[in-house]
Order: structure tokens, then sequence, then C-alpha cells
């Protein structure tokens, strides 16, 4: 698969239908700052009212956050249908480029389970996925999307993000039968539901035993436990340690944990601040960033596609 760039993907029928809907975009996107702005001032009116007109503390927080999230909702109605389907069909149009496959609302495979019993994702309560991309490349099945994970807030009465980021997973060429796992090194709990400062871990009936990375800068950052030392060193040599770094680089993730599990290679990618800008977000309401856009998605693609064929 030759790399392709955003100036190509724009081209012939993607360029034609993002020119009809141009003007509807300006427009929409003219409108939302005056209700930004609009919410803004009724927030603060609220505010006010509720110094001079207290309520019970505990419900004057309630009101303003009730108050704000319905303007940040009005806000976006103007050009929330719009954007997701500039969205889809930038998408859709890469997909086709590529060869490979886009589904907007994809349900998540066995990957998503694995990576929480090794401790790449947190426990949760209620999730979210979108933008899943899927296919084959060098002879490897992958997919990756993005994945959004809650819990309930202790007074029960709000979501908390745990988890805000992508899924990535792939097959590998070689046979790998053994289990490694690769955790941030500067972290107190390096693995979600694990205890991981210690010289072993169980993952169920698997037992991981802490090993020596090849990079000394790679391991640097990161620890790894594996149930084969010999094939953990193959599977983390120098230059896939670097790939994986460069890949959670590409797509600007706070933080990055890997599994290779009997033959599957899973990488989950979080952003603490719940940012979702980097994860293939091309539905915009601004023509002008639509090829900045396209080319981002296609770089954090590309560089996936790299790591697949570090294995291959």
């Amino acid at each position: 698969m030759s790399t392709i760039n955003a100036q190509a993907i724009l081209k012939g029928e993607l360029g034609a239908w993002l020119e009809e809907k141009k003007a509807a975009r300006e427009t929409a996107d003219a409108q939302f700052w005056p209700r930004i702005r609009l919410t803004i001032i009724a927030v603060a009116a609220a505010f006010a009212l509720l110094v001079v007109f207290p309520v019970d503390e505990d419900l004057a927080p309630i009101l303003l956050f009730c108050l704000g999230g319905a303007g940040w909702a009005w806000a976006n109605s103007a050009g929330n249908s719009l954007a997701e389907e500039v969205k889809t069909q930038i998408n859709n149009a890469i997909a086709s480029k590529l060869a490979i496959s886009f589904d907007p609302q994809p349900a998540p495979g066995p990957e998503l389970q694995t990576a929480y019993q090794f401790g790449l994702i947190p426990a949760y309560s209620k999730s979210h996925f979108e933008d899943r991309w899927s296919g084959t490349y060098k002879g490897q099945a992958f997919s990756l999307y993005e994945a959004d994970l809650y819990i309930r807030s202790e007074n029960g009465k709000s979501w908390v993000p745990v988890f805000a980021g992508c899924i990535l997973s792939t097959t590998t060429a070689r046979d790998v039968r053994s289990a490694t796992v690769i955790a941030p090194h500067d972290e107190g709990e390096r693995l979600f539901g694990l205890v991981s400062d210690r010289d072993e871990l169980l993952v169920g009936q698997t037992r991981l035993l802490r090993t020596q990375l090849v990079d000394a800068k790679f391991s640097n950052m990161f620890s790894l436990w594996t149930s084969d030392p010999v094939e953990a060193h193959y599977l983390v040599d120098p230059m896939r340690s670097q790939q994986l770094v460069a890949l959670a680089e590409c797509f600007k993730a706070d933080e990055m944990r890997a599994a290779y599990i009997d033959g599957e290679m899973i990488v989950a990618l979080n952003w603490k601040d719940s940012r979702r800008l980097d994860r293939f977000e091309t539905g915009s309401l601004v023509p002008e960033a639509d090829e900045e856009l396209i080319q981002r998605t296609l770089d954090q693609l590309h560089s996936f596609f790299d790591l697949i064929e570090r294995f291959s």
C-alpha cells in the first residue's frame, strides 16, 4: 500500500461534494460562536441569581452544569449533523483509497476483553465506540477504533471518563503463543486493575515475569512482563520499540500500553483529558481545515501500518 496524501483524497467526487457543502458549512460555523456567547451570558446570569437567591449547595452546581450543557448542545446543533456527514464522506473516501473499511458506529471485538484482562484499559460500566478502520495490511488483519469508557461517579449522579482513546489490534506473521505486556514505567499503577510494581504478575492462569528490555531508552519509559522472555525480546526489539513510541507520538496520546497475546498485538492509546481532536475527527465545519485534518488521519493510519509491517 503506497503512501497517499490528503490532496489525492480531495480529488474527484469528494472534492466536488465538499465544494457543494461549503456554503452550508460556513453558515453553520458562523452560528456556533454567537450561541456560545449567549450560553456564557445565561450561565453568568444564573450564577448571579443563585448568589442573590441561594438554593441547596449541592443543587446549585448541578443547575449551572445542566444550563451550560444545554447551551453547548444548542450551539453544536447548528452543525452537528452536517459535521458528521462531512466526516463520514471524507473517511469513506480515505477507506476507499486505502482499500480498507470504515464503520462510524462499530461494535468492539474480542480484543477489547483481552485488553481489559491484561490491564491495558480500566474497568468500566458504560462505553461508546466509533470510527472503526479495519482490513488487511501485509497479510495481517487489523482494526482500530475510538473508545470512550466511563464509570459512575461516587454520588451516582454522573458518568466519569476513565479512558478516552483508541484500541488498535493486528495479527502477527509470527506464530506467537506467549503473553507479553508493556506499560508505562513511571507510574505507580502501570496496568489497570493489576498490581504491577512486583516482579511477577498472574493474569488468570498466565504467569508473567518482569523482563529487562533490550532498548535502554525504551526501558526508561516502559516496563515489560512476559511468559516467554526469549520471544519477548524478539517482539519488543529496538526497531519495534521505536515504532510503538512513534505510533503514540503520531496520535499525540498521553499513555500507551500494549500486549502480544497468542498471535495478536493490541495497543491502547489513552488521552488523559478526554480530548477528541486527534482521533479521526475529519468532520469540521471549516472547509479550510479539510486538508490538514485528512492528512493527520492519514499519518495516523500509516503510522499503524508501519508498526504492522515490522511484524510481517
